[in-house]
């Protein structure tokens, strides 16, 4: 079944309000009367409809059934991705969505070759609008939130938030008896965990040593190099899967 993720302001009775993009995307899935689909109200609750008419400003329904927000899976994870180059990092937005990432920062490190502005709104707009389709797609129950692009000498502040209750920045050096398995099982409190991958060249020593100093542990993910966007989804999905 559809979900469609929606703002509490658009809904109205029996009808919800929609933008162009919405209305262009409701359409593509090809949304037709008398069908059954599952609205979202951010932060809200689920909303079980039928489709009665869909014009392009607005969508009408009978409601069938009304349910709370499940509970937030854990551990919650924020990525921290140092951006890679080209349009790689939509590819990881989409592939962490679907597996269940909290957060996302990405960073600008020292060897991140990408430039941005670090309130480039069209492109922050743009990873937006993935996460809220990955969302949908994968019919996960909250939003991923998504931060502006920070320099490493802002996230480093950033990280120290109290949140965290561990953070560990995976680099190609690290030593291969420092797993992610003897990390997680020796760390008693483990719900909010930040994840760090590097750019495309690794992060430097220098940065590492800063991270270290931070409260960074560093773990390996094996004994290959792996590409800076399949690092992050890869480290994720190790983390859920031994989440004890």
């Amino acid at each position: 079944m559809i979900r469609l993720f929606i703002k509490k302001n658009n809904i109205h009775s029996n009808k919800l309000i929609l933008s162009k993009e919405e209305f262009h995307h409701f359409n593509a899935l090809r949304i037709k009367p008398k069908e059954k689909i599952e609205l979202l109200v951010i932060n809200k609750k689920i909303l079980l409809i039928q489709v009665e008419k869909l014009t392009k400003t607005e969508l009408f329904f009978t409601k069938i059934s009304e349910s709370p927000l499940p509970p937030p899976l854990y551990p919650q994870i924020t990525l921290a991705q140092c951006l890679p180059k080209q349009d790689k990092f939509t590819e990881i937005l989409k592939k962490c969505t679907e597996l269940g990432v909290a957060s996302f920062i990405p960073v600008l490190s020292s060897r991140v070759i990408t430039k941005i502005d670090q309130k480039s709104t069209e492109k922050i707009h743009r990873w937006q609008k993935i996460i809220l389709q990955a969302s949908s797609q994968s019919k996960r129950a909250q939003l991923p939130t998504l931060e502006n692009p920070l320099t490493f000498k802002d996230f480093l502040p950033y990280s120290q938030n109290k949140k965290f209750d561990l953070k560990i920045v995976f680099w190609e050096e690290a030593s291969l008896q420092t797993s992610l398995k003897s990390i997680l099982s020796t760390t008693k409190i483990t719900n909010n965990i930040m994840a760090l991958i590097g750019p495309e060249g690794g992060l430097s020593s220098e940065e590492i040593a800063a991270l270290t100093q931070n409260g960074f542990i560093t773990a390996s993910l094996g004994p290959t190099i792996l590409r800076t966007e399949n690092a992050g989804f890869l480290a994720c999905g190790l983390i859920q899967h031994l989440h004890p």
